[in-house]
């Protein structure tokens, strides 16, 4: 952000080889410990792991305070000289551990998730940070002006791929909100298919495009598989492909003696 800023292709070139070969380390750390560790994973419901899988515009929102705030901390001596570390661990590094990690578990959709999360915070700290360098004074308007075409020609590097953020971003999370109301419908429909005298309870919902997983657990057996993928093909508008699993639940009362 500094060398976008300031004019200094040299700088910019350093910096921007470091970043892509610390990103392909960490990505290849998390992708050989899991391997090392031999650690399984469950990629759908691990929190570390979801909560990163599905970036959304307010992530971006964070990013740039992240990026702010290091900047600040690199322009003013008397504020910690660690919270740019901090930024960084914080906004970048886990997301690339997450991206080594559902890759080698061959998840491609999270990996993209999260790849998608990492480059918008990588752009948010770079462009928040270049500004606060301006606003601050470290690198004075003189400068930033007799630079103007060095500046220009980095910065729109940098927009091309914030444009591009950005519209990943909007997208996926449009797709957030088609899954979270598909599960809901889905939800409903297996309400309705059970029905209301029925002693199964619903575990897990989950409905990503054409997939939906439905856990239950209760007695004996639930009711035809075929009935409820038909329901929700029709309450979905689309072919869906069921995997329905169930939990055998078996229940004990035992009173004390009087």
């Amino acid at each position: 952000g500094l060398a976008l800023v300031a004019g200094w292709p040299n700088r910019l070139g350093r910096s921007t080889l470091i970043v892509v070969a610390g990103s392909v380390l960490a990505i290849a750390t998390g992708w050989l410990l899991t391997i090392v560790t031999d650690v399984a994973v469950d990629l759908e419901t691990n929190s570390q792991i979801v909560s990163r899988s599905s970036p959304g515009p307010l992530d971006l929102v964070i990013a740039v305070g992240a990026g702010a705030a290091g900047a600040y901390a690199l322009s003013r001596s008397e504020v910690s000289s660690s919270l740019p570390g901090v930024a960084v661990a914080i906004a970048l590094v886990p997301p690339l551990s997450v991206v080594g990690v559902t890759l080698q578990g061959e998840d491609w959709r999270q990996a993209s998730g999260t790849l998608l999360l990492f480059l918008t915070n990588l752009v948010a700290i770079i462009l928040a940070g270049g500004a606060v360098f301006v606003l601050t004074g470290v690198v004075p308007l003189r400068r930033f002006a007799d630079h103007q075409h060095r500046v220009r020609t980095a910065f729109v590097a940098v927009a091309a791929l914030a444009v591009v953020v950005v519209g990943g971003l909007v997208i996926n999370g449009r797709q957030i909100t088609a899954d979270a109301r598909d599960v809901e419908l889905t939800r409903t429909e297996v309400a309705e298919w059970l029905g209301d005298d029925s002693e199964f309870g619903v575990v897990t919902v989950d409905v990503v495009e054409g997939d939906v997983l439905v856990v239950l657990t209760g007695p004996g057996r639930p009711p035809s598989a075929d009935v409820l993928v038909a329901d929700l093909a029709e309450r979905l508008g689309r072919d869906v492909e069921l995997d329905l699993q169930w939990v055998p639940r078996e229940r004990t009362v035992v009173t004390s003696p009087g």
